[in-house]
This record gives C-alpha cells, sequence and structure tokens, in this order.
C-alpha cells in the first residue's frame, strides 16, 4: 500500500457513528504482501452489528495507487487465531416447584448477550435475580463474561388479610375473594388462616389442635400432650390466673413436631394452673 495523503479502518455498530482502528501518519510503500493485526474497540464484544470500512484520500500528485486488500479475519481475544473462549451459563429457579426458568442454562462464547425469562407458577409470582447476575428485570439480558450463576427467586403469593398462601386456599377449593375467604370457618370450626397456620384440614371436622392432660405417675406431677404436624412448632403457656398474664413452661418453647408431651411439676401453693398451646410456622 502507498499513501501520501491519509489512509484508514474504520468500524461502527450502527453505521452512522465511526471509531478510527488505524490511520497512516506517514506515506506507506510496500514491495510485497504483508500480514497486519489492529484490535478492534472493546465496545465491539458483544455488539449484534458490526461493520467495517477503508478508506484513503488522495493527494495533489494523484500517484497514490490506494488498496491491495486479499483476505480478511476477524479474530477473537487471544491473539492471531486463537478462538473466543466459551463459558458456561447455569439458570436454576429457587424451588422448581415454584416457577421455571429459560434457558436453563448452556455454554456460550465469551461477549455473548443472553436473555434469560422466570415464568413463576399459579399463585407464585417472581421476586429477583441472585447469584452472578442479579436485578428484578425479567426478562434479564446476562453479558457472559466467564462461568456464571444465576438463579429465580420465587415466592407464594400471600393474602394481605391474615397473610395466607393463595395455593393452600386453592388446594381447598377457594379460588375466589380470597381476603375475605381467609376468616371463613372450615368444617373443623377453625378460621382458614388458622388451619394454615396450625397445619390442619379445615375439611375434616376431626382436624383440630388439641392439648390435654393427665396426673403422671409420681404424685404433684402433670402430663401434657397434643398433637402435632411436620413443619411447626409448639409452645406450652401456663398461668394459675386464667384473667392474668401466661408465661412458656421452662423447656416448652419452640418445640419441633417430634415432641407431643412434657411433664410438668404441679404447685401446690395454687389451687389450680390452666395451661395453652400455641402453633407457629418456624
Amino acid at each position: 500500500m502507498k499513501s501520501s495523503y491519509t489512509s484508514l479502518i474504520q468500524d461502527s455498530k450502527n453505521g452512522t457513528a465511526w471509531t478510527t482502528v488505524w490511520s497512516a501518519s506517514a506515506t506507506v510503500t510496500d514491495t510485497a504482501w504483508q500480514r497486519l493485526e489492529y484490535a478492534l474497540p472493546v465496545w465491539t464484544a458483544g455488539s449484534s452489528s458490526v461493520r467495517l470500512r477503508w478508506a484513503m484520500g488522495s493527494g495533489a500528485s494523484q500517484n497514490d495507487i490506494g488498496w491491495n486488500i486479499d483476505d480478511i479475519e476477524v479474530l477473537g481475544t487471544g491473539g492471531t487465531g486463537s478462538p473466543v473462549p466459551d463459558f458456561s451459563l447455569t439458570v436454576t429457579a429457587n424451588n422448581p416447584m415454584w416457577g421455571t426458568v429459560n434457558p436453563p442454562g448452556g455454554t456460550y462464547s465469551q461477549g455473548s448477550a443472553v436473555q434469560v425469562t422466570a415464568t413463576p407458577a399459579t399463585y407464585y409470582q417472581f421476586l429477583n435475580w441472585t447469584g452472578d447476575a442479579v436485578g428484578t428485570d425479567n426478562p434479564l439480558t446476562v453479558l457472559i463474561n466467564t462461568n456464571m450463576f444465576s438463579q429465580a427467586a420465587f415466592g407464594e403469593i400471600l393474602t394481605s388479610n391474615y397473610p395466607t398462601p393463595w395455593w393452600w386456599l386453592a388446594s381447598y377449593g377457594y379460588t375466589q375473594n380470597l381476603e375475605s375467604a381467609v376468616t371463613t370457618l372450615g368444617s373443623n370450626g377453625v378460621p382458614l388462616w388458622q388451619s394454615y397456620i396450625a397445619g390442619l384440614n379445615p375439611s375434616d371436622p376431626n382436624s383440630q389442635l388439641r392439648l390435654s392432660a393427665r396426673g403422671g405417675s409420681e404424685g404433684g406431677n402433670v402430663v401434657l400432650h397434643w398433637n402435632t404436624v411436620t413443619g411447626r412448632v409448639y409452645t406450652v403457656w401456663s398461668s394459675t390466673d386464667v384473667m392474668s398474664s401466661f408465661s412458656p413452661l421452662p423447656n416448652a418453647a419452640n418445640l419441633p413436631s417430634t415432641i407431643t408431651d412434657i411433664t410438668n411439676s404441679i404447685n401446690t401453693a395454687s389451687p389450680m394452673t390452666f395451661y395453652r398451646l400455641e402453633v407457629q410456622k418456624p
């Protein structure tokens, strides 16, 4: 190539704004073919469209012979002939029963822009993305620059009135007017929201939370017994005056469902003791 005026190599991603990759700073005279390599701007990685152009202006002598170009190659990072590295993207859901993700992952070239979408199941909602790609956008565009992991967090949709999951109410046939339905008495005589907290079946009249007491094998003791369900914790409270405040029995707070009874010493100085059972979701 011989030039006494202006020679340029430029690139653009929209065909309007052009960036100069190389320009001649002096007359260039080549007598044989040469392999030349120039680095493209960093923004080129991940661009959906890349355009290249060569320009040359003629000098007053009009002796410039122009360009002689044989082959053109656009190479990935890593040097001449080195391929663009591939990285893995793994996308999961915090609970597969609550929602799905697409795509679930794959292998992509460095600089790829991958759009991932979270789709909540009925009665659930998408909350946010966690991991290497975070945010609340849905879909979310992930720019691949290394091995990456992202998880879609889904959550239950709850009623505002006595927070109760929509899916739980629907499982017992309640799909309309859920804000008022939560206070409806089930067949067990308990409001629906209380049945949910206690882990009861509102369609079963015998599904109730019961606390019973019987005398212990040793005098001065009482054995307290209650029914439990998995996923709940229980606290036994006592008072010597039903009109006054109750307090938890020693070692009887937040008991797991595997414990169904305790033995309590009777206070002989008091004519009677009252007990009550509290159940909570942990």
